[in-house]
């Protein structure tokens, strides 16, 4: 990689192999023949309940090594799994319950992320949610930074915002996954079950939500949660009627 001056990036996806790879990574990114490569980064995946404390670690690392690095932010494909995995190994679950918790962590770490920009080579931020793009839009363009911070999409997803990532001034890059045909479908099936999630894009596009709904904050959808389940509570609560009333 070095030799070709190629940009290479561990994603340590599991949250049990979280913490091995990415300190494989650190130990290896602080040897002498890699000490002062930039093109070397890591992916971090903020549906975790501690994705933040590992941003933050890393990003000490950073300082104590000396050299830029780069990262991409995800929000993570194996929500459902996770949940069993941890399930059967009797621990809590490593990763936010609903998607406005892990749509609020992504906002708040991309955002610290981008405010430590001098830190990272590249900020790649991977997501096919309008609110979570235009979120990363927004904050890069005040801190000036557009020129280091990449839009990342699976190719074939997120079409429709493509052209106004670019549009903007923003770098957009698509990716293409390869491999052994069992773990490509595999693969397949996690996006297509993501896809037709409710906030998804293609229902976005095939059911055109307005735009405010697309892009309301997952703060105000947490709140309208939160109301909806402590209204639900109180009915659960209420005293029975007597037979004769």
């Amino acid at each position: 990689a070095m030799k070709l001056n190629v940009f290479v990036t561990i994603d340590p996806e599991r949250w049990e192999h979280r913490d091995l790879i990415a300190g494989i990574f650190m130990e290896v990114a602080e040897e002498k023949e890699f000490q002062n490569y930039k093109r070397l980064g890591i992916g971090v995946q903020l549906y975790f309940r501690d994705a933040r404390a590992h941003v933050e670690q890393l990003m000490e690392w950073g300082k104590r090594r000396g050299t830029q690095f780069g990262i991409r932010p995800v929000k993570g494909a194996y929500h459902d799994l996770e949940k069993l995995w941890a399930e059967q190994d009797g621990r809590e679950s490593p990763v936010w319950k609903y998607q406005d918790e892990t749509d609020i962590a992504y906002e708040d770490i991309t955002a610290l992320i981008i405010e430590n920009e001098q830190l990272f080579t590249t900020i790649a931020i991977a997501s096919h949610n309008p609110r979570s793009t235009s979120h990363g839009i927004a904050h890069a363009r005040a801190k000036g930074v557009m020129h280091k911070v990449e839009f990342q999409f699976l190719y074939g997803m997120g079409d429709p915002l493509k052209p106004a990532v670019v549009e903007m001034g923003g770098i957009e890059r698509d990716y293409v996954p390869f491999g052994e045909l069992i773990t490509s479908l595999a693969y397949m099936i996690r996006r297509i079950q993501e896809s037709t999630q409710g906030s998804a894009l293609m229902r976005m596009s095939v059911k055109g939500l307005n735009p405010g709904e697309l892009l309301k904050d997952p703060r105000e959808r947490q709140r309208e949660r939160l109301a909806a389940e402590a209204a639900s509570q109180m009915v659960l609560t209420a005293p029975a009627m007597p037979w004769w009333l």
